[in-house]
């Protein structure tokens, strides 16, 4: 499965799960983990999706929780409401007289027809915690809970929503996008980023602490990730899942609509861009940037360095890294080999 990343906000990522329910530990709880139950529900323009779809390759559960892939949903949603039509009929099913839009991700119970729980934060937990086994990485160990939380805000709030008004002002992106986001992050970053509309003419100055809100944030976890491995110490967890979706997102989608200097600083975080490049390497997260897995797939492009900044691609050098530097000792062998070659038939013809 692969996410694209359209140029305007998700129709539905601020609506509320209307299903909240959990997978428990055995069979008193009502639902619980047993192979081929439950299926995932993923759509393509979701980031959520994209999160599920890593954590759900990360422990390996391809045999034991199938997954239908959703296209993206059309500019006013499938029926003008944001929904899937595919998933209109899970949710009759589980609601009655449900009128609203049939978003993604769900979780499904297919011993009953109904829906589980379309709160993603849930879901993922509830697959890290049930269906993992003891075959993959633990993505949520135990006492992770507020950390992973803190995760999710500072991923939700301090970047997404910072970078959608910053990208707002920036020209040329979202307009008539409202929102406050004041929130304490993964080390405490705190602000509020806006009170009005960030369009064409809108509020200067909420699009100003946008940025410095979402620079904040990049600077925190680029920081954190100088002293450590992941985002939450020396083991991959639903953070790193939570935190490499949200940097694609940025990349891809808002990036290229923030001003020049604000995209410069952006890619500026040398920590945090390798930590997501050597995510990237990880076939979990990898496959999502392959072609032709996913109906609305599509490929990023290679790019070097700060370059890259504002062509929604992954940036795949090292900051302040320039293309010389790396050709330099590929260049060194090759005139190195030619050389050789040279000696060789010089040899043959003395001969």
């Amino acid at each position: 499965m692969s996410v694209t990343t359209p140029a305007l906000p998700f129709p539905a990522a601020d609506a509320e799960p209307l299903f909240r329910g959990r997978i428990g530990g055995d069979a008193r709880s009502g639902h619980y983990a047993v192979p081929h139950r439950y299926r995932l529900h993923l759509a393509a323009d979701c980031p959520d999706s994209l999160r599920l779809a890593v954590t759900h390759g990360l422990l390996g559960l391809g045999d034991t929780l199938p997954v239908t892939h959703l296209p993206a949903v059309p500019a006013g949603g499938g029926a003008g409401d944001g929904g899937h039509p595919a998933l209109r009929p899970l949710y009759a099913a589980s609601a009655h007289g449900h009128h609203g839009p049939a978003t993604a991700p769900v979780l499904a119970d297919e011993w009953t027809g109904r829906i589980v729980s379309n709160h993603a934060p849930h879901i993922l937990a509830d697959l890290a915690r049930r269906f993992g086994g003891g075959h993959g990485p633990e993505l949520h160990p135990d006492g992770a809970g507020n950390a992973l939380a803190e995760v999710r805000r500072l991923c939700d709030q301090d970047i997404e929503t910072a970078a959608r008004l910053a990208a707002g002002a920036g020209g040329g992106g979202d307009t008539g996008t409202t929102g406050t986001a004041g929130t304490t992050g993964a080390a405490g970053t705190t602000g509020t980023i806006g009170d009005g509309t960030t369009g064409d003419g809108g509020d200067r100055a909420g699009a100003d602490s946008a940025r410095e809100t979402l620079l904040r944030a990049l600077h925190t976890a680029d920081h954190r990730l100088s002293r450590r491995r992941y985002l939450l110490g020396d083991h991959l967890t639903l953070a790193d899942v939570t935190l490499w979706v949200t940097l694609l997102r940025l990349d891809g989608t808002h990036r290229p609509r923030l001003d020049p200097a604000t995209a410069r600083r952006v890619t500026g975080h040398p920590h945090l861009w390798a930590y997501a490049r050597g995510l990237a390497e990880h076939p979990a997260f990898g496959v999502h940037l392959g072609p032709d897995d996913a109906p609305a797939l599509r490929r990023p492009a290679v790019h070097r360095g700060r370059e890259a900044a504002g062509t929604g691609t992954w940036p795949v050098a090292r900051a302040g890294e320039r293309p010389a530097e790396r050709r330099e000792p590929e260049e060194r062998r090759e005139r190195r080999e030619r050389a050789v070659r040279h000696t060789r038939r010089a040899v043959r013809r003395s001969g």
